[in-house]
């Protein structure tokens, strides 16, 4: 799959990110915050502001001062497209789930997967996954 579903941004989403549904707003995206939570894709890869000298926002998308949300694209199931690694880094074929800030994390059985590692990577890292099945635990 080479496109991505477009969602608005419920609150602020960072490049390269898992994300989840709005429990309260259709066809509304937040970025995870737990290893429960229910993955349904992966934010895209570049931010909102092209970096340059003094711009220190690196968000993809976020909801504006006038209360209105950005849309964001997501990488749905069965893409394969960029994530961010947080604590820990991962190793191909890795089962991987969000960490507190969206990124991926190895999952333990107790744990929602949101993709398998193409790569391997430290944290901090961004590679190649692909985006699995919503609801699977590791």
């Amino acid at each position: 799959m080479d496109k991505t579903a477009n969602f608005a941004a419920g609150g602020d989403i960072y490049p390269c990110r898992f994300v989840k549904s709005s429990t309260t707003a259709e066809f509304t995206a937040l970025q995870t915050s737990a290893t429960t939570d229910l993955i349904i894709g992966v934010s895209i890869e570049s931010q909102f502001q092209a970096p340059t000298v003094g711009n220190t926002d690196t968000r993809a998308a976020f909801v504006r001062a006038d209360g209105q949300p950005m849309n964001i694209g997501v990488w749905p199931m069965g893409s394969i497209c960029n994530l961010q690694i947080g604590s820990g880094g991962c190793a191909v074929g890795d089962k991987l789930t969000s960490d507190s800030t969206g990124r991926g994390i190895t999952a333990s059985s107790s744990n929602i997967v949101g993709a398998v590692a193409l790569q391997s990577a430290n944290i901090d890292e961004q590679i190649a996954v692909l985006v699995n099945s919503v609801g699977v635990k590791a």
